[in-house]
């Protein structure tokens, strides 16, 4: 039975985290604000994104990446990364795109917009992670064992 590298996973979800907070990030200065702006204002709400929900938000997203990232570790022993990446990031895409469609005060256009958004983010922070996975996988593949010596 191989050894888990917690350690590597712990950091690897970090990464995930960053890159899709980043992703996120990118997207809600181009246009999301304005989206949800418009949205808030056209349904008579307060805007649900203030800065105590980032603070929050932020942290919750790094467990997200640490199951993605052991997830991604476990299937790397069975050479499937990016059919493996892709069924990651489906998993965790669909709840929250369902969450919002069933949301009354969501005009179909946020819905849409966050959800491509939402699903470029994770997809892309799943690949990176791919791609620390399958870089370390080939190394240790590559290593000579010194049982034949």
């Amino acid at each position: 039975m191989r050894r888990v590298a917690w350690l590597r996973i712990l950091f690897r979800g970090v990464v995930w985290a960053a890159v899709y907070n980043a992703a996120w990030g990118v997207a809600w200065h181009g246009f999301m604000r304005h989206e949800w702006a418009q949205a808030a204002t056209s349904s008579g709400d307060a805007m649900p994104w203030t800065a105590d929900f980032w603070i929050i938000w932020i942290p919750l997203t790094i467990p997200f990446g640490i199951a993605i990232s052991a997830y991604l570790d476990a299937e790397a022993q069975r050479q499937r990364p990016l059919p493996a990446s892709l069924a990651a990031s489906l998993v965790l895409w669909a709840p929250g795109t369902i969450g919002m469609v069933f949301s009354m005060a969501l005009t179909p256009r946020v819905i849409v917009v966050d959800s491509a958004v939402n699903l470029v983010a994770v997809l892309f922070a799943t690949l990176c992670v791919t791609w620390f996975v399958t870089r370390r996988a080939r190394a240790s593949a590559e290593k000579p064992t010194s049982a034949a010596a």
